[in-house]
Formats: structure tokens, sequence, C-alpha cells
């Protein structure tokens, strides 16, 4: 897939082991941006684990020493 308008210019496509690329080209860009997007959070969490996803995100997202 390819979509065009203001000012954007990204593709779409997915691997065969289902993962889903989006990227976007950017001109004059001496730098590189990447995000990871997952389909799953607190909204699917059943009553026995409600909290589950907002402790693993504070365990993937602790920081550095330094920080």
């Amino acid at each position: 897939m390819n979509t065009k308008g203001d000012n954007m210019d990204w593709r779409e496509f997915k691997l065969d082991n289902g993962l889903k690329i989006i990227y976007q080209k950017s001109v004059g860009v001496y730098g590189v941006s990447v995000g990871v997007f997952v389909g799953v959070g607190s909204r699917y969490e059943e009553k026995k684990i409600y909290g589950i996803s907002h402790f693993l995100e504070h365990l993937l997202f602790k920081g550095t020493a330094g920080k």
C-alpha cells in the first residue's frame, strides 16, 4: 500500500511471519526513528490479570543508570 497526502508518502507491507512494516522515507534527514507498536494491552486483560500490561511496561521501560 502506498499513501500520499499532506506531505506524507508512506509504504506498508507484511512479512511472511505476519509482521506488518510501515515506513516513510524523509529526504534530507540524516537520522532514523523507530516505533514499535504491539496490538495488546489492558483492554485485553482478563479480570485475574488486571494490571499486568502496565507492570510489564515498567519492566521494559525502566530507564538507564544515568537517567
